[in-house]
């Protein structure tokens, strides 16, 4: 015959709680010393969901017995429901303190350390649960969750295949390999592995959603909404798969439904912050920026992940009220995120050979901006005895990247590596310094550098507003992006490593691009103010500017190059739009899609003056607009982001085109433009005097660069 105990177990899992919670007060009222019979009904008000209540008796249950441990833990377990961590972490404490073999409560307490990214903590809570019990399988499978989580890859594969051994219908786990191989970037293993897990449960939200995130970025979005649709037809309430669909809407350009659907999500979760990211993104791609800043500051930045931070910090720049104050602030959100992530490396093993090991790190060692600078100075470097260049690389590979591995005494693909076992490769190959070219830009590798695996590290190139990271040594600038007499260092953490002439170079282009000694307005008879930027730097106030400067310009034009998206003709018509509200003419704008990069050069040849953008600058394209002897109209800004035109410039002696207020450009750029005899001399002086020019000299810039780091280098040995 079944005792108390058992006959309300029993009521409990046939569902039928209100006899159950009948039954436990008449067993109570015959035995006022058992706490079971509180701790009873507690669970079953906590399986109801009514939290609240659940917890009164929890703790009438502790009043009879304060060491009754199941009530201990069933608290932990209510207050994690209502979201109070600490409360439940103090809890699930208390329980593991009565007893310390307590497996469910030390593997909640390890969920608890994983959601707060403790995941030292974490991994140790799920390991004594192993311990405890070998075949148990859900501690295996949140270790593995984990072990992804810090880059310890191969014990997380080990223990996903040992709880498929004790258990091969664990969808969970096939759920969890294909979250580890979709941060390792294998898509293809990540999708295989959540079709599996859709095999075992077909009614599986999250993998569905999973599914899509890969899509995503596999660039499938049509694709990803197939499956990002079917997580919602399970889960009508999953706001993430909501947002990830309206992500992926995004990236199709249609900004208004994601904006619809990140809304929809807040209206679900309002402390979904994530979504404000996503609108935010959406208002700035549609050139909204009032907007953009309005849903930034609607975002609270402890709900956002590192990664968003990135991307917010990324776009944050393109503002025409960027402050380097608030960028600075903003990075300190991004690095608190992951500081309990850091788990210690190896030490390196390898001996030195006498050189001095220099690594580059970026996820642009192809066509791009980065490697159209640096080129020639990787083959430079190549071939000077003082150093063994390596390049980690974190992109895939085209006929450039074919081309710089050349250069390298290691050309190391680290697509499929984590950071952890990336830090750990660069210690083992022995690198003395380890300079970032990405930043917070796409396929960034910049966290590696916190796990600090060189004792000397760089900022350089690849990102100009600086990384806000303490484990950043430099930051390469030059002595006009920072002069002596100024205070900018201050929007920096990094010490600052000043190059002589220009922070970086134009390496030689590959066509055989002519340079018309003529300037444009002689065959025309109108001037052609241009740029060929990303269309995100042409910001409220850059827009209004360049109007002001058209209508006092008799006879002007702005030609403006390589956006893709004017292929779009509403997008196109937006961006006539911006400019017809300062009473500009469709016929004082030239607007053109994408074109080659030989294209771009040319196009060159058809402005008379570049107008740079602010606060964010032309970068290359300042570089390429000098290479083509272009005088370039700049406003002075406080932070190499906004200091790139000065350089520039100064590099090329004509300083005079540089800019303290926005009221100088415009005075400038239009007595400029109306003077003609003046820009075919300035035209003449640049076309002489470019051969001489530090702006396309390779060997000036690897020997000023093998100066300052051999003084760095030897400062660090001391």
């Amino acid at each position: 015959m079944p005792n108390n105990e058992e006959v309300l177990i029993s009521l409990f899992n046939e569902k039928k709680y209100s006899k159950a919670i009948d039954l436990a007060e008449k067993y109570f009222k015959k035995d006022k010393t058992n706490a079971f019979y509180y701790n009873f009904i507690g669970n079953i008000y906590q399986a109801k969901g009514e939290i609240d209540l659940s917890i009164i008796f929890f703790e009438r249950a502790l009043e009879i017995d304060r060491n009754f441990f199941y009530a201990l833990y069933n608290l932990g377990v209510s207050y994690k429901k209502k979201n109070l961590i600490n409360k439940s972490k103090d809890f699930f404490l208390k329980a593991i303190e009565k007893d310390k073999y307590y497996y469910d409560a030390i593997n909640n307490l390890g969920l608890l350390y994983k959601e707060e990214e403790d995941y030292k903590n974490s991994i140790n809570c799920f390991e004594k649960c192993i311990n405890i019990d070998p075949l148990k399988t859900d501690a295996y499978v949140n270790v593995g969750l984990v072990y992804g989580k810090v880059g310890l890859t191969d014990k997380a594969i080990g223990v996903c295949k040992k709880a498929l051994q004790l258990d091969k219908n664990l969808y969970g786990v096939h759920s969890n390999l294909g979250i580890i191989y979709q941060n390792l970037r294998n898509f293809e293993l990540a999708i295989n592995h959540f079709f599996q897990a859709i095999k075992l449960k077909p009614d599986y939200p999250d993998v569905y959603n999973n599914v899509g995130i890969c899509f995503i970025e596999e660039k499938k979005f049509r694709r990803a909404i197939e499956f990002l649709d079917k997580s919602i037809q399970l889960n009508p309430k999953n706001y993430k798969s909501i947002l990830i669909k309206g992500i992926a809407l995004k990236h199709l350009n249609e900004h208004e439904e994601c904006i619809k659907l990140a809304n929809e999500a807040l209206k679900i979760n309002p402390e979904y912050h994530s979504a404000y990211l996503a609108i935010a993104e959406s208002y700035l791609a549609e050139m909204n920026y009032d907007q953009f800043m309005r849903n930034i500051d609607l975002a609270d930045m402890q709900f956002l992940s590192s990664t968003e931070i990135g991307h917010l910090l990324f776009n944050y720049t393109f503002h025409n009220k960027f402050s380097s104050k608030k960028y600075l602030d903003l990075t300190k959100h991004h690095y608190l995120k992951k500081k309990s992530n850091i788990i210690k490396l190896h030490l390196p093993k390898k001996k030195k050979n006498g050189k001095i090991k220099i690594g580059f790190v970026s996820g642009d060692f192809r066509h791009h901006a980065v490697s159209y600078q640096l080129k020639d100075f990787f083959e430079l470097m190549s071939v000077d005895n003082t150093f063994e260049v390596y390049a980690f690389v974190n992109n895939e590979f085209d006929d450039l990247t074919q081309k710089l591995k050349e250069y390298f005494f290691e050309f190391k693909d680290c697509t499929k590596l984590t950071n952890l076992e990336l830090g750990n490769y660069i210690r083992e190959l022995g690198i003395d310094i380890l300079i970032d070219l990405s930043g917070f830009t796409k396929n960034s590798r910049l966290y590696l550098f916190k796990y600090r695996p060189c004792p000397i590290q760089i900022s350089w190139c690849g990102w100009l507003a600086g990384t806000g990271m303490d484990e950043m040594d430099y930051f390469v600038g030059d002595q006009y992006t920072f002069p002596g007499n100024s205070n900018f260092e201050k929007n920096y953490t990094e010490k600052i490593l000043k190059l002589d002439n220009c922070w970086s170079l134009l390496s030689k282009i590959e066509d055989n691009i002519k340079i018309e000694k003529i300037i444009n307005f002689r065959k025309n008879n109108y001037i052609t103010f241009g740029s060929f930027n990303n269309y995100l730097k042409y910001n409220d106030l850059v827009i209004e500017t360049w109007s002001k400067i058209l209508k006092k310009t008799k006879n002007s034009k702005l030609y403006i190059s390589g956006v893709k998206r004017f292929s779009e003709i509403k997008f196109k018509e937006k961006f006539y739009e911006r400019f017809s509200q300062f009473g500009v003419s469709r016929d004082q704008l030239v607007l053109e899609g994408l074109v080659s990069r030989k294209q771009l050069f040319e196009n060159y040849n058809k402005l008379d003056i570049v107008l740079d953008p602010f606060p964010y600058n032309g970068g290359t394209t300042n570089l390429e607009a000098a290479y083509m002897c272009l005088p370039i109209i700049t406003l002075e800004g406080d932070t190499l982001l906004s200091r790139c035109g000065i350089s520039v410039n100064l590099n090329r002696g004509i300083k005079e085109w540089n800019c303290n207020s926005v009221s100088e450009y415009i005075e400038k750029a239009v007595s400029f433009a109306n003077n003609i005899d003046y820009l075919q001399k300035i035209r003449d002086k640049l076309i002489k005097e470019k051969d001489q020019c530090a702006l396309f000299s390779a060997k000036i810039l690897k020997e000023d660069f093998k100066k300052k780091i051999l003084n760095i280098y030897a400062e660090k040995i001391k």
